[in-house]
């Protein structure tokens, strides 16, 4: 079976997808730059300067050659699959791994040239999850914690019912 140099995992199944071919690789690391900035002097870091989700678009070909027939639209299918059921994915390229990733659009094109595939567009974003501890609620790249207001105490969950949960929504560990 033909596979790319560039593929991805479902991390929550742990399944690994491979291409039949990458044509490019965009990586887009970016930094989000305030008007007005001002240097921290002890360590030369620059407030005002937030860090964007990573994105990667991989350029894609899928054909039926080399695999069984129907397999570009199985492989399509499993992609929007995967778009909409919001699974996270490792996007492993080349040059660089990256974690935590969304399939947050898939474009496809069927012509002439590639009646039994197709050749496409995934692009990928980096899932950045609020952090939350105890009581307090940050975002990713502020500065202080904030306070909910609430004064519920703490709840532990225990290993078992960490399991039981997991089984109750479906989640293989």
């Amino acid at each position: 079976m033909p596979s790319s140099t560039a593929y991805i995992v479902v991390k929550p199944y742990d399944l690994t997808y491979h291409f039949t071919g990458v044509t490019e690789v965009v990586h887009n690391l970016s930094l989000k730059i305030a008007e007005k900035t001002d240097t921290t002097e002890s360590d030369g870091c620059v407030n005002g300067a937030k860090k964007l989700p990573d994105k990667v678009t991989l350029s894609v070909i899928e054909s039926d050659a080399g695999h069984a027939s129907g397999w570009a639209a199985r492989m399509l299918q499993v992609l929007s699959d995967i778009r909409s059921q919001r699974l996270i994915c490792r996007v492993v390229t080349e040059y660089r791994t990256y974690e935590n990733m969304l399939l947050s659009s898939v474009s496809a094109t069927q012509d002439e040239l590639s009646q039994s595939g197709w050749s496409g567009e995934l692009v990928f974003t980096e899932y950045v999850p609020v952090l939350t501890s105890g009581n307090e609620k940050t975002e990713d790249n502020s500065s202080s914690a904030k306070n909910t207001g609430s004064a519920a105490p703490a709840k532990t969950v225990t290993g078992t019912i960490f399991q039981q949960m997991c089984q109750r929504a479906g989640i293989v560990l």
